[in-house]
């Protein structure tokens, strides 16, 4: 009866945070001629027993039994262990114990079935604000050129697969010679693949070659996942005789809402139809997956209507990544209703809140409606002026879409002011000629003093060669600044109007020339782009600009 009961932990004092660790193990690593057939691991603490056999990779892969005692672990093979073979048994970072707590870093042990250990080792850290949870996928690639050139990572699972802990560093040991792909993955599924478009993904900058005793030191980055398919079109709701609404699998991009983009069929007899333009479309303000769309005549209820996206690429609707919608869900059938639905013209998100303060002098300001708006004259509608000499600033004014006014001022804003915008409501006029309630909306605001703002300027001392533009990264982690800027063909670079604090820097070398970082593609494989993080940790002071500063990043 004893023998039988569940082990765990005395209840009571304080929360318990500290992480478990393994005190005992056996056998030790680097072990040679291991003729046994498990593994002993003892913890420190009561662990999640699944947690832990989820979490434990044995490579090569052997199939294994789990048997706990306490805080003791075995693994037992249920077969055999080849001959002259290295194996690593590693428990990852994502094992917890019975009060949620999770290891700092994974642990590992590494033995031989033969005379030899192989002794190639991967040192490295991965970069990213949340390393937690990733995994570095490592991959044997095939001697073979063109066999290399056609392995595809995602139809292949790594031979190795270690977990990162919340430092981000990591090391695989006991690498056979020969040549290996890396990555650093999110697997969401935990399947031990690589899943295109669902997985955080980030590609090492070249393949490595191990050598026996060799150690290679590196650093990656791990990129979000990148999705590459286009929304597709899940419902409409007929909300009026003349307005209806389209759900959508994901926010589209405001700046590819044309009229054109969408096409209304009319169905009639003998499968006839009449094609009716909208009038409008705007993204809905109470959600963002929907577009209202209005069409100028009501519909006939009588009649049954499609609704399709069209799939030219110069219009047709897209993501925010510039994916267009999907020939497979673009069009649906819906029938209309009689209702009559005026709505009344309102500001749903005004531009900012009153008397907000620190505003940025280049701040452009956003009118968000409830309904489309005509397009026509409002600059008398408008008014941006500064509070300390009541003179007007002139602004500009925008159409984002056809219920987005953008009001931009023609020149920065005066440092450290206070202003007043203001607009006129009953001046504007929806698509259907209703006009607007009588009211006037004021926001009074304050602009940052960028009098007490830094600059730093200088030139990039390196010997790295670089097939492309290098850019550089400036970042305060406190006021979370990261400004990026290209750095000419003399190296020299320049930052103006920073926030005092404490900076550090990022270089990369653009090599496809998107001007931003490429974390590698898995489909038709691409390699990273190389990064460097200097050291330097610079502090700006208020109103202090510093000059000449030599940033260093050389090849070792």
């Amino acid at each position: 009866f004893l023998g039988c009961a569940n082990p765990l932990p005395p209840s009571g004092g304080p929360r318990d945070t500290i992480p478990p660790k393994v005190i005992e193990f056996y056998p030790k690593s680097g072990l040679t001629n291991y003729r046994e057939n498990f593994i002993k691991i003892e913890f420190d603490k009561y662990m999640d027993k699944n947690s832990v056999q989820q979490n434990t990779t044995i490579i090569p892969k052997l199939n294994a039994d789990f048997n706990w005692s306490g805080k003791k672990l075995e693994i037992k093979f249920l077969e055999e262990p080849e001959k002259n073979t290295t194996y690593s048994i590693t428990i990852g970072t994502e094992i917890q114990d019975w009060k949620g707590n999770k290891p700092d870093e994974a642990f590992s042990i590494i033995f031989s079935t033969g005379d030899n250990i192989d002794s190639g080792r991967i040192k490295g850290k991965l970069i990213s604000a949340n390393p937690v949870g990733a995994s570095i996928f490592l991959y044997k690639l095939p001697s073979d050129t063109l066999k290399i050139k056609s392995f595809d990572i995602t139809k292949e699972k790594p031979n190795y697969n270690i977990q990162i802990g919340s430092s981000g560093y990591f090391e695989i040991k006991a690498l056979k010679d020969g040549f290996y792909r890396l990555i650093a993955v999110r697997d969401i599924f935990k399947n031990g693949f690589y899943d295109d478009g669902e997985d955080e993904f980030g590609s090492y900058i070249e393949d490595i070659h191990i050598k026996q005793d060799s150690v290679v030191n590196i650093k990656l980055k791990l990129g979000p996942s990148i999705d590459k398919l286009g929304p597709m079109l899940y419902g409409v709701i007929p909300l009026s005789n003349n307005i209806i609404e389209a759900n959508f699998s994901e926010p589209l991009d405001s700046n590819f809402l044309f009229p054109s983009s969408i096409g209304i069929i009319k169905i009639g007899e003998n499968n006839s139809y009449q094609e009716i333009v909208p009038s409008s479309i705007i993204i809905s303000p109470e959600n963002r997956y929907n577009l209202m769309i209005f069409v100028s005549n009501t519909f006939d209820t009588s009649k049954t209507y499609r609704l399709e996206c069209k799939l030219d690429k110069d219009i047709a609707l897209r993501d925010s990544i510039g994916n267009i919608i999907r020939d497979t869900a673009n069009s649906i059938v819906f029938n209309p209703v009689a209702k009559e639905l005026n709505l009344i013209p309102k500001l749903v998100t005004p531009p900012l809140k009153d008397s907000v303060q620190n505003v940025s002098p280049d701040k452009e300001f956003y009118f968000v409606f409830n309904v489309p708006l005509k397009r026509q004259d409002y600059n008398n509608s408008f008014k941006l002026m500064n509070l300390t000499d009541k003179s007007d600033e002139k602004i500009n004014i925008l159409f984002k879409t056809d219920n987005i006014i953008i009001i931009k001022p023609e020149k920065k804003l005066s440092s450290d002011v206070w202003y007043e915008l203001s607009f006129k409501s009953d001046s504007l006029l929806s698509i259907e000629n209703i006009k607007f309630p009588d009211s006037s909306y004021t926001y009074h605001f304050k602009t940052a003093d960028i009098r007490n703002y830094s600059g730093i300027s200088g030139i990039l001392k390196t010997n790295v060669e670089c097939e492309g533009d290098f850019y550089i990264i400036i970042k305060n982690h406190l006021t979370k600044t990261y400004i990026q800027t290209k750095i000419n063909n003399k190296l020299e670079w320049k930052f103006d109007d920073l926030p005092p604090g404490d900076y550090e820097f990022e270089v990369f070398c653009d090599e496809d020339g998107d001007a931003k970082y490429s974390y590698g593609y898995a489909k038709e494989f691409r390699y990273s782009e190389r990064f460097f993080l200097p050291k330097d940790k610079i502090t700006l002071k208020p109103r202090w600009k510093l000059e000449n500063y030599q940033l260093e990043i050389l090849n070792k």
